[in-house]
């Protein structure tokens, strides 16, 4: 797949979020094979944000995620109305990280649901171009 105009910018994630991020969303840890976690070993979970919410149409748009894994990789779709754009990184020694990517010319007023995996764990988040 071919991705025109997208760029993936992966930093460590600030000490601070935007007071204009979405609320997080509730963990939904993956069930490992082994039927689940062991009594002494809690589930992965992570938390979803954006910079924006509601970011004019084009330029570049940030996904902040917390997790309680660190080191560990993260996968993220966006998905558009017409078009699904998968991402990677990982997240730093404290479990979290920021990925800036370009939104490019996304249809104004559609919400633009993000999925997010770190670990075994996944959570969600979306933004709505104005």
């Amino acid at each position: 797949m071919v991705m025109a105009g997208l760029v993936l910018l992966i930093t460590g994630c600030t000490s601070a979020l935007s007071s204009k991020a979405l609320p997080a969303t509730s963990p939904s840890p993956t069930a490992t094979s082994g039927g689940g976690a062991t009594p002494s070993e809690a589930p992965a979970s992570c938390s979803a944000s954006m910079s924006n919410p509601t970011p004019g149409d084009g330029g570049s748009e940030t996904l902040h995620v917390t997790s309680d894994v660190p080191n560990a990789p993260v996968s993220f779709v966006v998905h558009y109305r017409t078009t699904d754009h998968p991402f990677s990184g990982a997240t730093g020694s404290s479990g979290a990280g920021s990925f800036t990517f370009s939104i490019g010319r996304p249809t104004v007023g559609y919400t633009v649901g993000v999925e997010v995996t770190v670990g075994q764990a996944s959570c969600s988040t979306a933004f709505t171009p104005q």
